[in-house]
């Protein structure tokens, strides 16, 4: 979070105003992380477990022990995380349209509404992607079936590599490196999961 708001140009040039950005920054992305996995928590809890969850450098994770989940009770539990997300971003984006950009009280107020918003529905529909374990890859995996684990990662490391390969082609990634190290990453995942596979 501190990368992604701000925190490289820091390093290049210091400024306290720079200082607070990438402060709020953060402050509105772990607002909307924690509310993407209370998103699942919640659904968790409603199917009668005691849902824990964790936050961490690559984003968070709602857990509950018990039995596993039917396949209906997967999905919505899934689906509940991003949910939640773009409902917070769309009420952000309520308030900021509402009160106006002209209109906050303060710059650093306006930052955290409108990073809130960015952050949420960007997060959620990109989490959104079939690629495992994101929250798309999990729907996919749930629609499949524990039969076809083979199936849902080749799938996941297709449409990561399509992806990463749009990037690099498009010039975007180097505009985001973040999200080509993150993709990297679940694409190396993936191809260690498909080796597993009998």
């Amino acid at each position: 979070m501190a990368y992604i708001g701000g925190g490289h140009r820091l390093i290049q040039a210091f400024t306290t105003n720079g200082l607070i950005h990438m402060l709020v920054f953060m402050a509105a992305g772990f607002v909307s992380i924690l509310v993407h996995e209370l998103g699942h928590a919640l659904m968790m809890q409603r199917y009668g477990r005691h849902p824990q969850i964790v936050l961490h450098g690559m984003g968070g994770v709602a857990m509950s022990s018990g039995s596993a989940f039917s396949k209906k009770e997967n999905l919505l539990v899934t689906i509940m995380g991003p949910a939640a997300q773009i409902v917070l971003g769309l009420i952000a984006l309520g308030i900021w349209k509402g009160i106006g950009s002209d209109n906050f009280p303060t710059s650093q107020s306006l930052h955290f509404v409108s990073s809130l918003t960015w952050v949420s529905l960007f997060w959620a529909l990109a989490n959104l992607i079939p690629v495992h374990p994101l929250d798309g890859g999990q729907i996919l995996g749930s629609l499949l079936g524990n039969s076809r684990r083979k199936a849902l990662h080749l799938t996941s490391c297709v449409i990561a590599g399509l992806i990463i390969a749009f990037l690099l082609v498009t010039g975007i990634g180097f505009q985001m490196p973040f999200g080509l190290i993150i993709l990297g990453f679940l694409l190396f995942e993936n191809i260690k999961a498909l080796k597993n596979q009998p």
